[in-house]
Parts: structure tokens; sequence; C-alpha cells
């Protein structure tokens, strides 16, 4: 399967309101960054065959430029690859990021190591809106 996935976020006030575009209501996230990695904290992005997609939106991740931490979590009971693209985007621009790999049966990962931290605009340009183009998920040919 491949499709589109986009999270609008329009601010206001001190909050975020996530919106995708075909106006189903995902969440909210605060404007702060966050301070904890428990499960509470992620904002949940997609679920698709199994794999569930989630993120941390953090204010300062760098210490001065926005950030997007995914956690890629397999439900399923197999092995499964997976390939999309990262969209983050600001006002006036949109970097788009190429993501691939595979995820053990019942099991997660999520940081830099694992290919899944992103600090897109490294000039204090605030990241707007994040989403995800052409995914795919399968279980993995091994």
């Amino acid at each position: 399967m491949t499709g589109i996935q986009t999270i609008k976020r329009f601010c206001t006030g001190r909050f975020l309101s996530c919106l995708v575009i075909s106006f189903i209501i995902i969440g909210s996230a605060e404007l702060t960054a966050q301070t904890t990695s428990t499960d509470w904290a992620w904002k949940v992005l997609l679920r698709h065959e199994g794999l569930e997609f989630a993120y941390i939106f953090y204010n300062k991740a760098d210490n001065y430029n926005n950030g997007i931490v995914l956690k890629l979590t397999n439900r399923n009971e197999y092995e499964v690859s997976y390939r999309f693209k990262m969209v983050l985007r600001s006002d006036d621009r949109e970097v788009e990021i190429p993501v691939f790999g595979e995820l053990a049966a019942k099991s997660m990962k999520t940081g830099e190591q694992d290919g899944l931290f992103f600090v897109p605009f490294k000039d204090g340009t605030e990241i707007r809106e994040l989403g995800l183009r052409a995914y795919r998920v399968s279980p993995s040919s091994n």
C-alpha cells in the first residue's frame, strides 16, 4: 500500500492541533519541548499493516532547532520491511527524508541510531507540518 498521510499543525494560543488532510482529528501537542519519552508522550501519526508510527516534537531538539523523533512499533507476529518519506515543512520550505528498514516481530525502534531523529532546518526555522508519504509496510523476505 502507498499513500499520503499529512498532519497539519495550526497554532491556537499555546496548543497545536493536529489535523489530517481528510479532516480527521488525530490529537494535539503542546508547543513546549517534551521532557520524557514514556508512552504517554508519543502522538500516534499512523497505524498501517500492523506498524505504528508515533512521534514526539521537540521545540529545541539540538538546543536551538525544532526536531521530530519517530518511534516505529511492529505489532505483528512477523518481521516487517518498511519504507516511507518523512515530510517536514516550514512556512516556506519542505524537506523529504527517505526512511527504510526492517523491524522484528513485536518490537520497536526509535531515535537517531535507527535513523528516526530529524532536525530538518538548521537556522531556527520552525517545523509547521509533519507527515509521511509513499509509505509501504510488508512482511520481510528474511
